[in-house]
């Protein structure tokens, strides 16, 4: 690392060769400690958003959730959320989605409102 390098000691420490900030392993956050946050999971075929209520080995459970059969396209879903998503079809507002974890592939923070009006 040259001395032009920063460290940043709150957040990590920034590679030479990407520029990229990497995060302390202190700060990533795991889908335990994920209960009554928003999340984006893709599975093996589908793709979902809700809240989380549960997490156990197997499973993931979901309410206020919604089945998302088109996300168009990927970038702009993640960036602006719901307007970009091609289709929605919300659950009922109580039901429970039990999302079986060895058929997730990725999930990540969803940082946008809920999707809850049928779209598409």
């Amino acid at each position: 690392m040259d001395e032009e390098t920063e460290i940043n000691e709150e957040t990590g420490m920034m590679t030479e060769e990407t520029g990229m900030v990497l995060p302390d392993a202190s700060t990533i956050r795991w889908l335990e400690d994920m209960i009554g946050e928003k999340v984006f999971i893709h599975t093996v075929t589908l793709y979902y958003t809700g809240y989380v209520v549960a997490v156990s080995d197997r499973e993931v459970v979901l309410m206020g959730c919604a089945w998302i059969p088109s996300t168009g396209r990927w970038g702009n879903t993640v960036v602006k959320g719901t307007e970009s998503v091609r289709e929605v079809e919300p659950y009922r507002e109580d039901d429970q989605l039990h999302v079986n974890r060895e058929a997730m592939v990725t999930w990540f923070e969803w940082k946008h409102p809920l999707p809850r009006e049928q779209k598409g």
